[in-house]
């Protein structure tokens, strides 16, 4: 294991990374209170200071393309948050003809220089996927009401009311840092999820039995064995 400061810019704007958020983790799901939080962290960023907003753990996926591939065993939900920030300091900017429109979507949203289809630096698992490409793609009216990502998206979009307020949101975001803790092969992420879970919001038994059964698979066979068998088993119980 090895853990750093670092700039949340920095990690987020890695050239060529993609966030993968493993199948054993749960939905996005952090509520208005914890988007609230955040975007008073942000404003109250001391002038010229750092501030630290966490934590992210991640270790590094078996990928055969050229992208590097960060799988996240904890900080999906500020992640995803995160993003959702930036993609609505975007739009913003976007309206004003700012240019700096171009670089939040070239470093934070998508990796400029990747051929392949899925350009966005964010994967979250697959239903909250479905949920973000049709964001950012503008499809609002293809997402159902309630959802987290469209709620706290919609949130940003009405507290970030004005260009000026973007521009020292975006200027305090450049001062956040994090503790990046990069897991080795020969750590189990299983026995740290829960040890950095346990004051976190709490987890189901489902989330738990599904954590405990896919987390140490290779991240392609955890992806088949979700669709085969554990959607399957959740359709099911919905029932």
């Amino acid at each position: 294991m090895q853990a750093r400061e670092t700039a949340i810019k920095q990690f987020l704007s890695q050239a060529g990374t993609k966030f993968i958020i493993p199948v054993y983790q749960r939905n996005y799901d952090w509520k208005r209170k914890q988007c609230e939080q955040l975007l008073e962290d942000i404003k109250n960023v001391p002038i010229g200071q750092q501030y630290f907003i966490g934590s992210i753990v991640h270790k590094r996926a078996n990928s055969l393309s050229g992208n590097q591939e960060l799988v996240i065993i904890d900080g999906q939900q500020r992640i995803t948050t995160l993003t959702l920030f930036l993609y609505v300091i975007a739009e913003i900017f976007k309206e004003n003809n700012d240019e700096l429109y171009e670089e939040i979507w070239d470093f934070y949203i998508q990796n400029k220089h990747d051929n392949s289809q899925e350009k966005l630096k964010l994967k979250p698992i697959i239903s909250d996927f479905e949920v973000f490409v049709n964001l950012v793609n503008g499809n609002l009216d293809q997402i159902p009401n309630g959802n987290r990502i469209l709620d706290n998206y919609l949130y940003f979009k009405e507290k970030i009311s004005s260009y000026e307020l973007a521009k020292q949101l975006y200027a305090n975001f450049n001062h956040l840092t994090i503790v990046e803790i990069a897991l080795q092969q020969e750590d189990d992420p299983q026995k740290i999820f829960q040890s950095l879970n346990s004051t976190g919001l709490e987890l189901s038994q489902a989330d738990l039995i599904r954590n405990y059964l896919l987390m140490n698979l290779d991240y392609g066979y955890q992806e088949k064995i979700f669709q085969n068998y554990w959607a399957v088993i959740e359709k099911n119980c919905i029932k």
